[in-house]
């Protein structure tokens, strides 16, 4: 049997989603005008929208993928032991443990890393992560704290998930 894993995509240079943003705005920009000026020849939404794409192709290109495995029930269930919520920390009491500790559940349960083209990296994790945690903004950092609490005591982990969309999709493209 193998535990349950969670991928967690980091974005490495955070300063393109600010060029995404300008960008997306533009389009939306774009749009408007199209719907204002119906002239066929226009491409400036095309154009824009092209200039999304090609933010979002550099974020792509810029992000580095773990991938975290759950702890066995018994090593989680110790980790959490260690680390009680703190005294009138209302997170930390709604999650029952110590969230502000989370780092070294992280360190422990990284299985693998890879570049955006599917590439292992070797990385020491134990080495590196104070410095990249340091690095990341809150909202980085929770998605990997979130993570490591939905694949240890969350949902999701004990059975075959169903996707909605698949299944729509697979059941409109198939033969009648």
């Amino acid at each position: 049997m193998s535990r349950a894993t969670r991928a967690v995509d980091l974005v490495t240079d955070a300063g393109l989603y600010a060029r995404w943003q300008v960008a997306c705005k533009a389009l939306a920009d774009a749009q408007r005008a199209a719907v204002a000026d119906a002239r066929e020849a226009d491409t400036s939404v095309r154009d824009a929208a092209a200039a999304v794409r090609a933010v979002e192709q550099e974020m792509h290109a810029s992000t580095v993928r773990f991938t975290l495995r759950a702890q066995p029930r018994s090593q989680w269930a110790a980790w959490v032991a260690k680390h009680p919520p703190r005294d009138g920390d209302e997170v930390d009491k709604m999650f029952g443990l110590d969230v502000s500790a989370l780092d070294s559940a992280i360190v422990a349960m990284v299985e693998r890393v890879e570049d955006a083209d599917g590439t292992v990296l070797d990385v020491d994790i134990a080495a590196e992560w104070d410095q990249l945690a340091d690095d990341m903004s809150q909202p980085q950092w929770e998605t990997f704290a979130s993570a490591v609490l939905e694949v240890n005591q969350g949902k999701g982990s004990e059975g075959v998930p169903f996707s909605r969309a698949a299944s729509a999709a697979t059941r409109r493209s198939e033969q009648t």
